[in-house]
């Protein structure tokens, strides 16, 4: 393949012509709701943008380091990390190391989300994003193919007592007690995996520098010894990727030799930028842990943040002879009058503190039930008690606004569906079509609603099993061994296999944003993702299924541009609903937070489609035709319904309704999900029904104007 037809080509992603740089002009969004915003399955097109000018700024902090270093092949492996000093010894006591790891919670949880969508479909037949994907495998999958790493990590947090685990599903405005340097690195990390394609190199210095270095908590507290094996683990798993990602950098550097410069700088920018952010987060670390604030401080900022809830809701209520309203008005600055004039009044016992009105408030009788968290209550005690912190809290400061954000041109209100496939297979260069995308993807849904019948109204788990495993049966049992010549010719088999190019050239892409689902459906997003990865051969090209199908069109001599090009869109040769199916699985997958239980439903359909009398026909027929069947046969073995494709989609299918049940407790909104699940799994047939009908009659018709055409010649 040609350098400049190539999907990661620096020529054809240039990072100065693309569509975020367009945007311009304040907006309030501050990295602390960047990082919550970049949590969210879907992400809208403003967030990308502040993304993009997010991540362009921490890689300019570290641009001076990144040109002093000419390539050579030997740098690659000397490229490595400074080491970070650990914090002083005063500090290497159980209270910091809690804090620490505390503290290091966002980065923790956060680990590797900029790999998550390293291998989408315009680069699925891409060694280096296979090979990246294949590091992912192996830093967060044990040897049973399960992933442990993040379920390790929260273990790990909750030893910290303060649900650090959790911290990730909060709402910016909670995260107080975490440094804003902190939030500003694991926002760095999640917003790298929005842009695997434009800021791929960067994406490879950082993992690199990644595997190269210790978590924040060993770099500050080298003596660190809970949960020791969690890290000895992880970071074996890190030393053995160093050499694959050393390897995959060289060979891109070979790839596109002429921008070979240009390229090494940038991935020294992404090696740079790891270790730079850690050390201010050590930095950082160091400097509040040397100015712990007092439980005074630490009540003025708990009670400046809950201040605009707090206005109009004590009226009558005074403190030596000022309204209470006065004196939260006065806040912050009158905030140790305030505190005194609170210990002296009838709310505070001064001998016995337990017995102090002011908790009583906080009691589920008290008019304050539910206003003050169960450690902000312990905060009042302590105030109470006189005592001193038993944890130091960073200082709360209010993120300055970071990002642009002002509206593209607007796009047309509809695209055919071949400009439809252009769009969405690069949709992580140009996101601005997701508004349209959504709306057609919509209608899509509702029409496949009204024309599709459940083979039960109310789910049950046996059920659905017997109810797939009857469909599996019928097929297989429906399948008679090839005797004689097949009525489908060899000459519209191979025009055939030409029309489903658009679709088996991007095998699995339904599933590309499978990682997405990790933080609200762990297992089922683990499922998903295994199935995907096994569409794209498990990290090797020969075992890619894309790849196998690009070999069978090579062996019929049909030639098609790159799939991801715009000439491959416009091929003269394709009919137009050969994309009818492709785009809504482009388009389901990017909203597969929206729609899960559709794209569950669509991933059961097409798993149990690769089963039965279909396929075992085709290899049949494709043999005798000299056809090399192996794409045909790969779906036979891998979708198999014992432990295959088949199996998992079912049991993803099971996982999730399950949920259902146990967030709602009743039958009738896990049977509302159920018509859903079951409108995904319609969705293959109702979408691809003209596709089916036009396939026989345009070769028809083509047969037809070449046997004219040969008439006219003689």
């Amino acid at each position: 393949m040609k350098t400049t037809e190539h999907p990661l080509d620096p020529h054809s992603l240039s990072l100065e012509d693309n569509i975020f740089n367009s945007l311009s002009g304040e907006t309030t969004l501050d990295s602390r709701q960047l990082f919550c915003l970049l949590q969210h399955t879907e992400v809208d097109l403003s967030t990308l943008a502040a993304a993009w000018h997010f991540l362009r700024k921490a890689l300019k902090s570290v641009e001076a380091k990144s040109l002093q270093s000419a390539y050579t092949d030997q740098k690659i492996t000397t490229l490595s990390i400074q080491s970070i000093p650990a914090l002083p010894s005063k500090f290497h006591n159980a209270l910091f190391q809690k804090e620490t790891l505390h503290q290091s919670a966002p980065i923790l949880l956060t680990q590797l989300t900029w790999l998550h969508n390293i291998c989408p479909a315009s680069c699925s037949q891409t060694q280096f994003s296979l090979q990246l994907q294949a590091v992912y495998k192996l830093l967060c999958f044990n040897a049973s193919g399960h992933a442990d790493l993040l379920p390790s990590c929260r273990a790990l947090l909750e030893t910290t007592g303060r649900q650090s685990s959790r911290i990730i599903h909060k709402p910016f405005s909670r995260h107080h007690d975490i440094l804003s340097v902190i939030i500003d690195f694991a926002t760095i990390q999640l917003a790298l995996g929005f842009f695997p394609r434009l800021l791929f190199p960067e994406i490879l210095g950082f993992t690199l520098a990644y595997c190269q270095t210790p978590d924040l908590i060993n770099i500050c507290h080298p003596d660190f010894k809970i949960d020791a094996p969690f890290f000895n683990r992880h970071q074996r798993r890190k030393q053995k990727a160093i050499a694959k990602i050393q390897q995959n950098i060289q060979s891109y550097l070979m790839l596109f030799n002429e921008d070979r410069r240009l390229l090494w700088s940038r991935i020294q920018q992404g090696f740079h930028l790891y270790p730079h952010a850690l050390n201010d987060c050590r930095n950082q670390l160091n400097h509040f842990f040397s100015q712990p604030l007092s439980v005074v401080e630490q009540l003025g900022q708990m009670l400046q943040k809950k201040l605009p809830a707090a206005f109009g809701h004590h009226a009558g209520i005074e403190l030596q002879g000022i309204s209470l309203e006065q004196w939260l008005h006065g806040l912050p600055g009158n905030r140790d009058d305030f505190l005194k004039a609170l210990r002296l009044s009838r709310y505070v016992d001064q001998n016995h503190p337990e017995n102090s009105r002011l908790l009583q408030l906080f009691t589920f009788n008290g008019p304050m039930y539910g206003v003050f968290t169960a450690s902000e209550q312990e905060l009042w005690r302590k105030w109470l008690n006189n005592q001193s912190a038993d944890h130091p809290i960073p200082p709360h400061t209010s993120p300055k606004p970071i990002v642009p954000s002002r509206q593209v041109k607007k796009q047309p209100s509809s695209l055919s569906n071949r400009d439809l496939y252009h769009k969405l297979i690069n949709l992580d260069l140009a996101p601005d079509i997701q508004p349209l995308v959504e709306k057609w993807l919509s209608q899509r849904l509702r029409y496949c609603t009204l024309f599709s019948i459940s083979p039960f109204k109310h789910f049950d788990h046996a059920r659905f099993d017997d109810y797939i495993e009857s469909c599996y049966r019928r097929e297989v049992d429906a399948y008679q061994p090839l005797h004689g010549t097949p009525k489908i010719s060899k000459p519209a088999y191979i025009w055939g296999i030409e029309q489903i190019a658009p679709m088996i050239l991007i095998d699995g892409c339904w599933l590309q944003n499978s990682l997405r689902l990790q933080a609200a459906h762990p297992e089922i997003s683990e499922i998903l993702f295994r199935i995907y990865d096994d569409e794209l051969g498990n990290g090797q090209l020969e075992q890619n299924h894309p790849a196998i199908f690009q070999r069978l069109l090579e062996s019929l001599t049909i030639e098609l541009p790159p799939v991801h090009s715009l000439a491959f869109s416009k091929h003269r040769g394709f009919i137009d609903s050969a994309f009818d199916l492709p785009v809504f699985m482009l388009a389901l997958a990017s909203f597969s937070g929206r729609f899960l239980p559709e794209l569950l439903g669509l991933n059961m359909a097409i798993e149990l489609s690769g089963l039965g009398k279909g396929y075992l026909k085709l290899v049949d027929e494709w043999r005798y035709w000299n056809i090399d069947p192996r794409i045909a046969m790969v779906h036979i073995t891998i979708d198999n319904a014992a432990s295959g494709h088949t199996f998992q989609a079912q049991q993803a299918i099971h996982l999730y309704l399950d949920e259902i049940l146990r967030k709602s407790s009743q039958a009738a909104e896990v049977d509302r999900y159920w018509r859903r699940i079951w409108t995904g799994y319609a969705c293959l047939r109702l979408i691809g029904w003209r596709f089916k009908l036009q396939l026989p009659v345009f070769y028809g018709l083509k047969k037809m104007v070449t046997s004219q055409n040969a008439r006219h010649v003689k």
